[in-house]
This record gives C-alpha cells, sequence and structure tokens, in this order.
C-alpha cells in the first residue's frame, strides 16, 4: 500500500522491484537481486455535487468511496475530521480528505482519499423542475 498517492503514480508504481539481497554462508556473502511482483492499489472515488450553504455529511463523502480490494484485509472508511461548509464557495470544488483503513489482525494499512465535492450556486427566485423530480436529479 502506498500511501498519498494519486492514481496515475499508482500506475506507475505497478509492475517488477528489483530488491537487492545479501545473505552468507559460512564466512562468505553473496549479493544477488531478486524480482518482486508489486501491485499497488488505491481506493476509487467519485464527486460529491452539492448546493451553497448545504451542510456535508460524513456519509456522503464515504458513500463516494470505493475502497480498494486487498486479498485477507477488511477496508473501512473513517469519517472525516474537518468537514468544510459550502457558504460562499458556490463554482468551487471543494477538496474533502479522509482515510481509509485496510486491517489484518493487529496490521492496520492508512489509505489517504481526497473526494471533490462540487458547489453549485443555490437557485433564487422561482425554480421549475420536472413534477416527480427530486433536489438529487435537479443537481444531475
Amino acid at each position: 500500500m502506498v500511501q498519498g498517492y494519486s492514481t496515475a503514480a499508482v500506475k506507475e508504481n505497478s509492475g517488477t522491484l528489483k530488491v537487492p539481497v545479501i545473505h552468507t554462508v559460512g564466512s562468505k556473502k553473496f549479493n544477488n537481486q531478486i524480482d518482486i511482483n508489486v501491485n499497488v492499489v488505491a481506493s476509487t472515488k467519485q464527486q460529491k455535487v452539492v448546493f451553497e450553504g448545504d451542510t456535508i455529511q460524513n456519509d456522503d463523502i464515504k458513500g463516494k468511496i470505493t475502497p480498494a480490494t486487498i486479498p485477507g484485509y477488511t477496508a473501512t472508511t473513517n469519517n472525516v475530521q474537518n468537514l468544510p461548509t459550502t457558504t460562499g464557495k458556490a463554482g468551487q470544488i471543494i477538496n474533502v480528505e479522509t482515510t481509509v483503513s485496510y486491517t489484518k489482525g493487529n496490521v492496520v494499512l492508512p489509505e489517504t482519499v481526497t473526494v471533490p465535492v462540487l458547489v453549485l450556486p443555490k437557485a433564487t427566485g422561482n425554480v421549475e423542475v420536472i413534477k416527480g423530480s427530486t433536489v438529487d436529479k435537479v443537481k444531475k
């Protein structure tokens, strides 16, 4: 697990890694290299869309993250520590950071995930929508 890497960096760091190995037989040292296949994984995320003045909820951000699959590990998407405000941020993308923890026994591998939140301006005056539409459909 590589912390703090973008998707492009994750793909770039996957592959075969040559690892130097020194072993000793009796009093003689041998230097070798072995090939280790490395498959760096990362969670995927989707953009969240809100209106200016809306409160960003933990579950909204957590629901936009799909943790990576690491055999033998259990993934947990953690709560956001500092939920930002959307007031005065119309037209901006706010990056909301949280972590995904991958646990196997006492081993915990943390991954930082940033979810982009697009803040739309709140409509003023009359807004016409199709009968039966929900706020989520209007945002799309």
